[in-house]
C-alpha cells in the first residue's frame, strides 16, 4: 500500500505534539497538586491554631483550680532574681515552666492512678457534655426551623 506524500512527516510531528501535550498536562497536574497540598496545609494549620487557642484560653483557669500558678507575663517571671539566673544558665524560657509542667504531669498521673477521682471527673465531663450538646441541639433546631420558615 503506497503512502501519501508527507504523511510520515506529519505522523512524526503528531507524535511529538502528543508528547508535548502530555508534558503540559503533567505540569498542570503538578501545579494543581501543589495547590491542593497548600490548601490542605492551610486548613490543618487553621484547625491547629483553633485547637491551641481553645486550650490556651482556658489553661490558666484550669491550672489555677489545680493550684498551679504559671507565669502569664515576662514581667512577672523576671521579678524573681532566681528566674534571671535560670534564664542566663539555660538560654531558654522553657526553664520557667519546667516545674509547672512536672507538677501538671504529676496531677495527671494522680488522676489516672485514682479510679475514683478519674471516674468522678469523667462523670462530670460526660454529664456536662450531654447538657451542652442538648442545648446546642436545641439552638440548632430553632435555627433550622427559622431557616425553613424564611424559605416558605
Amino acid at each position: 500500500m503506497p503512502r501519501k506524500p508527507g504523511s510520515f512527516g506529519d505522523a512524526a510531528l503528531s507524535a511529538l505534539s502528543v508528547n508535548e501535550e502530555k508534558e503540559k498536562l503533567r505540569n498542570e497536574l503538578k501545579l494543581k497538586e501543589e495547590a491542593l497540598k497548600r490548601k490542605s496545609r492551610s486548613v490543618k494549620e487553621k484547625f491547629n491554631t483553633s485547637r491551641v487557642s481553645a486550650t490556651m484560653s482556658v489553661a490558666s483557669t484550669v491550672f489555677s483550680a489545680l493550684g498551679v500558678e504559671m507565669y502569664t507575663s515576662l514581667q512577672s517571671a523576671c521579678k524573681n532574681p532566681a528566674n534571671i539566673r535560670r534564664l542566663n544558665n539555660s538560654g531558654s524560657f522553657d526553664v520557667l515552666f519546667d516545674d509547672d509542667k512536672k507538677i501538671l504531669l504529676a496531677i495527671a498521673d494522680f488522676i489516672r492512678n485514682r479510679p475514683d477521682v478519674q471516674g468522678e471527673i469523667m462523670d462530670f465531663v460526660d454529664k456536662y457534655r450531654k447538657d451542652l450538646y442538648a442545648k446546642t441541639a436545641s439552638v440548632d433546631d430553632l435555627n433550622d426551623n427559622n431557616e425553613e420558615n424564611d424559605v416558605e
